[in-house]
């Protein structure tokens, strides 16, 4: 790909692209209590949370979603 659009919502975040993506990482500044469900549907996706940051990887995506957050009740 040679161009990659982030598309968020209120509970998920997703891209557009123009052809393969190899991978994605990207940190995360959220309150206390964000939790996250990374897609299942890449080679390798993982995340580790320190407080109120979140770093996530996500490998060789193959779909458009890269997560969706979890509203706690």
């Amino acid at each position: 790909a040679t161009s990659v659009e982030l598309i968020k919502d209120s509970n998920s975040l997703n891209m557009k692209t123009n052809g393969a993506i190899g991978g994605v990482q990207m940190t995360l500044s959220h309150s206390e209590g964000f939790v996250l469900n990374l897609t299942e549907d890449a080679y390798l996706a993982d995340y580790n949370t320190e407080g109120t940051t979140t770093t996530l990887v996500i490998v060789r995506p193959e779909n458009n979603e890269l997560f969706t957050r979890i509203l706690l009740a």
